[in-house]
């Protein structure tokens, strides 16, 4: 072609200058020819038709053999890492968590539950009254289902017949489902029971426990 790179001259910076219009006639080194500016193009067939050329062009036509290449090197699905490894490192990262602050889970759990505890006796005597108690509401109050359980247990026991009843607002879980219906048997006139966590196998022992005849005339559970 003509030119030529200096010694102390990097290759990729003489690719980038040789083919300039401005810096390409400082490497041009045959002095008895007269310079003429040489296009990139005319310097791409020109290594397309040196052998290093060809050599390149013959190894880029063979078609990849994906046997030889390493399972890591290319990606083959979505992400990165599976659902349950995620749910894994889900679960450890919550798992740590709750260690750190399990103290303090405890402690509150202990409260709520010597809270829940705590209502009983109170409500017992209140029912036991000459005035009876017609309408009761521990709405949110973060009861535990054994709680709860004790307290329909008590009215079960001392046949007291409720106008209104509403454990609205606390996670209970399924567990006081069979406590509860036997409650609606004949203890309690309208029931409120929205967000207390019964879920598809608490209302299934609900509808199974629940007597036939019942003296509910007011029912809201979801």
């Amino acid at each position: 072609m003509g030119f030529r790179c200096p010694n102390r001259k990097g290759v990729a910076d003489f690719l980038q200058e040789v083919t300039s219009r401005k810096d390409q006639y400082q490497y041009w080194c045959t002095r008895d020819e007269p310079y003429q500016y040489i296009l990139v193009n005319d310097f791409v067939e020109s290594f397309k038709a040196f052998h290093v050329g060809h050599a390149l062009q013959s190894e880029l036509e063979l078609p990849f053999d994906r046997t030889k290449n390493h399972p890591a090197a290319l990606t083959t699905s979505k992400f990165g890492i599976s659902k349950m490894e995620l749910l894994k490192a889900c679960f450890c990262r919550e798992w740590l968590l709750m260690k750190r602050n399990s103290w303090t889970k405890v402690s509150v759990a202990f409260n709520f539950l010597a809270y829940a505890q705590s209502l009983i006796p109170f409500i017992s005597w209140s029912i036991q009254k000459e005035n009876p108690l017609l309408r009761l509401t521990v709405e949110n109050c973060e009861l535990s289902s054994i709680g709860v359980i004790t307290l329909l247990e008590c009215l079960t026991n001392v046949k007291q017949l409720l106008d209104v009843l509403s454990i609205a607002d606390n996670h209970l879980g399924s567990s006081m489902a069979a406590a509860l219906a036997r409650f609606l048997g004949s203890h309690v006139r309208a029931l409120t029971a929205t967000d207390i966590g019964l879920g598809i196998v608490g209302f299934q022992t609900l509808e199974e426990t629940l007597p036939t005849e019942v003296a509910l005339s007011h029912i809201n559970i979801r």
